[in-house]
């Protein structure tokens, strides 16, 4: 009886959330097996290829022989048009080898590069998804025995040009609790891979004089258009840079897109800062008019000198969209932070576009019940959000997929991560809903990891991504080792037909009693101007029907705000949980100054740890109705303060650290 109702109350739940995401046609099927169920420790290399004539290659990591993976291989398997193959247990050719890329190989063949015992393994055949494959090894740099992270792309009238990226260790670079030493080197070749006219080039512009090095798989390839390629590379350790050649990779132009506040960067070495980062999961594309659109997940990380084990400041959770059109980010520690600290430069549903949904509409993801899912996912560097994977489709429609700790799904001790979806339309200037492509009854037991979207979109969008019974990798010690199922995913782009979006956003979101805010609209649609109907709480006016209105508020609070947007395609509402707070007049924060404090865990179960940077601080904390209930003064700089929060109530806390003249307000989430 007890197992029936657990069923129910799943199947409940499980109808629940599915009226809670936008729907979608998806079909799907299992393309192969594995054990192994490390696919990346960075960013995903391109696993899967939609030829022009429908037909798709796929390749993963496989390996069936727990815990050492004697038999570790490149998985592959072929959709022939009408059906894929059989889904393989052993890699190809009994050859040891991981980490593989995938693509083209002039007119009609295929090609596969991966890590293998000396060096890098070519695995190529002339006609794709059939005959024998021909083997042969990559040379290796003189005086390097072996390379890594291996990167494919194809260009020329008929893909005979192929571009192969590659890392070799940097024997010079000694780093003790970090991974960043190797060197990119970038090599060519114009007869598909016979001869190379082009062997381990390296990049001035990514030398020692400018990085100590940069960390494994950290790097990827955007889809040729003609003759220009491009790749990122980069992660928590490096600024993010931008590599473009409008010349078949004759010359190179760098743009820095997000710029690391430490550079050469060492953890441990020195006390830093917290601040937002780059994780090294990054995808990018190109566009038809050759502008690179690129996504990247993030977290935040902090050198200290007396803890060298725990660097990661938990439950940061974020995907980060980009394009040539928009500013680079700043070296500011907040530059990437997606709750507002002061500094930030990312804009919700502008250029931070994915995060970790609320399904159930109570105001907060469930997973803050179970700070262990910030454990979990933040072993890696992840966030809560990460692998995103990004393709252009028709009339340059951006779409972006990532993986994303969901709600509502877990295993008692961790929630699960979905495959979630997001695009837009209009070149990436407007954002549509989020689509969860996991949202079905038989993923609700399943761990959905790794996604990888392919670059071609035929009408259709094709994701390959791994199953997971448990949360975790078991390479990790997570959990124990388990089948590990890739699946291939098709969803239809129906180009946003008919479509409305609302959304909202201000500059300026905590303010003193008594002040005005100015709310910026950003609804669009395709169809026809957009009626609007804003509901204020806490503010004069409450309502307005003004496109961009200046409202006031007079008390102090927490407060959130509502817009609906109407018209023939239908009706919108986007609402901002506490997303205004009014500080009292005695509490005026400065938005400059943002260097005075760490504070961690934030979100929090009860206790937060603050490490103070300034001599002579005063530390305020306010409730939610902007009543003082801490308050103390420190003579010390680098002095840590706990201070337990967990006989209140839960909700939005405001810490508020005083040094001189300087004052800085921080939010803070207690969730119990």
């Amino acid at each position: 009886m007890k197992k029936i109702f657990l069923i129910i109350s799943t199947l409940l739940l499980f109808s629940l959330l599915s009226a809670q995401t936008d729907e979608i046609l998806v079909q799907e099927e299992t393309i192969g097996i594995s054990w192994y169920d490390l696919q990346t420790t960075r960013s995903m290399q391109s696993r899967m290829y939609v030829f022009e004539d429908g037909r798709i290659g796929a390749v993963w990591n496989i390996g069936q022989n727990f815990p050492n993976f004697s038999d570790l291989g490149i998985g592959y398997n072929f959709f022939d048009g009408d059906d894929w193959g059989v889904a393989p247990f052993q890699g190809l050719e009994n050859n040891w080898a991981k980490n593989p890329t995938y693509g083209p190989l002039g007119e009609f063949g295929e090609i596969i590069v991966a890590e293998g015992t000396n060096g890098l393994i070519l695995f190529t055949r002339e006609f794709k998804g059939s005959g024998d494959w021909q083997v042969s090894s990559f040379p290796n740099p003189p005086e390097c025995n072996y390379l890594y992270s291996p990167q494919i792309i194809a260009t020329g009238e008929n893909l005979e040009i192929i571009h192969l990226l590659a890392m070799k260790e940097d024997d010079d670079v000694n780093l003790v609790y970090q991974e960043n030493n190797k060197r990119i080197l970038y090599s060519r070749s114009i007869d598909g891979g016979q001869s190379w006219e082009v062997l381990h080039q390296e990049f001035d512009e990514l030398g020692p004089d400018h990085y100590l090095g940069f960390s494994e798989l950290a790097l990827s390839w955007a889809e040729p258009v003609d003759n220009t390629i491009a790749f990122f590379a980069g992660d928590y350790l490096t600024d993010l840079v931008l590599m473009k050649s409008m010349d078949g990779g004759v010359s190179w132009e760098k743009t820095i897109v997000w710029k690391h506040p430490y550079p050469l960067f060492q953890l441990h070495m020195y006390q830093s800062d917290s601040f937002y980062c780059n994780t090294g999961q990054i995808s990018l594309a190109l566009d038809s008019e050759k502008k690179v659109h690129a996504s990247f997940a993030i977290s935040r990380i902090f050198s200290d000198t007396s803890a060298p084990i725990n660097y990661i400041v938990p439950g940061v959770d974020g995907i980060v969209y980009w394009n040539e059109d928009m500013m680079v980010f700043s070296d500011h520690i907040n530059a990437l932070s997606p709750n507002n600290d002061p500094g930030t430069e990312l804009i919700e549903d502008v250029n931070l576009v994915g995060w970790t949904q609320d399904l159930n509409g109570n105001g907060y993801p469930d997973y803050l019940d179970c700070l262990t899912d910030c454990v979990l996912t933040d072993e890696l560097g992840m966030g809560l959000s990460n692998m995103p994977s990004i393709s252009i489709g028709e009339n340059n429609s951006v779409h972006i997929i990532f993986s994303s700790v969901t709600e509502g799904y877990d295993n008692g001790q961790y929630h699960y991560r979905h495959v979630w979806k997001r695009s837009s339309w209009d070149d990436g200037l407007w954002w549509g809903g989020f689509e969860d492509l996991s949202n079905d009854l038989i993923h609700i037991f399943d761990d959905c990891f790794y996604p990888f979207l392919a670059k071609r979109i035929n009408h259709d969008i094709h994701t390959l991504y791994n199953v997971d019974n448990y949360p975790g990798i078991a390479l990790l010690e997570h959990h124990d080792f388990t089948e590990n199922k890739q699946n291939y995913l098709v969803c239809e782009d129906y180009n946003g037909s008919n479509w409305l979006y609302v959304n909202f956003y201000t500059n300026v979101d905590t303010i003193t009693e008594g002040e005005n805010v100015g709310f910026i609209n950003m609804s669009n649609s395709n169809i026809s101007n957009i009626n609007y109907n804003w509901d204020f709480e806490g503010g004069e006016p409450a309502t307005s029907s003004e496109e961009n209105p200046v409202v006031n508020y007079p008390d102090p609070g927490v407060y959130s705000v509502s817009l609906t947007g109407s018209n023939s395609a239908g009706t919108n509402t986007k609402t901002k949980e506490d997303y205004i707070v009014v500080l009292p007049m005695s509490s005026t924060s400065n938005q400059n100054d943002s260097n005075m404090h760490q504070v961690h865990p934030n979100p929090t179960i009860g206790r937060i740890n603050i490490h103070l940077t300034d001599l002579n601080s005063t530390i305020r904390i306010f409730n939610p109705l902007g009543r003082i209930i801490f308050n103390e003064k420190y003579l010390n700089r680098d002095e840590k303060i706990v201070v337990d929060l967990s006989e209140y109530d839960n909700g939005i806390y405001f810490l508020e650290t005083k040094s001189g003249n300087s004052v800085i307000v921080e939010k803070v989430l207690l969730q119990k």
